[in-house]
């Protein structure tokens, strides 16, 4: 089962930067310095520092380790979970029963490909799902999924 964080709306913002998302996600995996961050994801390390500074100043990251090599220090980060959702409080909804989940992604046309198909196979399994017990209960929901492609533009907003 996956573990989400509540955040609150800045946090929220702060994360929905794709290189930031990328960040949370690979410090997920395991600890990394901003310039490790930076090898790995072809980026200059000023621009990667400047984003896992936001993600740790928002405590989306933390610092999980100090090593002083060559007189350097090296900050190592770690993401404790890469599932967020907004506090329903910060949203104003508290009695909402709905379950929101958004990402952004960097997908090449093959991966979006497959993301549909994945989603399709998931859609199929509880579409198929019929009851072990005709007095149980059930709720309805209504599942929707959409992905938005950004132009350049919009794109260039999320970096900031």
């Amino acid at each position: 089962m996956y573990e989400f964080k509540k955040i609150t709306l800045e946090q929220q913002k702060v994360i929905s930067n794709p290189i930031r998302g990328r960040i949370v996600y690979l410090l997920y995996k395991k600890a990394m310095t901003a310039k490790q961050l930076a090898d790995e994801m072809e980026k200059s390390p000023g621009n990667v520092h400047y984003h896992v500074k936001k993600l740790h100043k928002h405590e989306i990251i933390t610092l999980v380790d100090e090593k002083i090599v060559n007189g350097i220090v090296e900050k190592y980060y770690r993401a404790p979970t890469r599932w967020f959702e907004v506090d329903e409080k910060e949203l104003g909804m508290m009695d909402s029963k709905e379950l929101g989940m958004e990402a952004y992604l960097s997908l090449t046309e093959e991966e979006k490909l497959q993301l549909k198909n994945d989603l399709t196979n998931l859609l199929d399994k509880y579409l198929c799902v019929e009851p072990e017990n005709e007095n149980e209960e059930r709720t309805f929901y209504k599942f929707r999924a959409r992905l938005f492609e950004f132009n350049e533009e919009q794109e260039k907003e999320l970096e900031t």
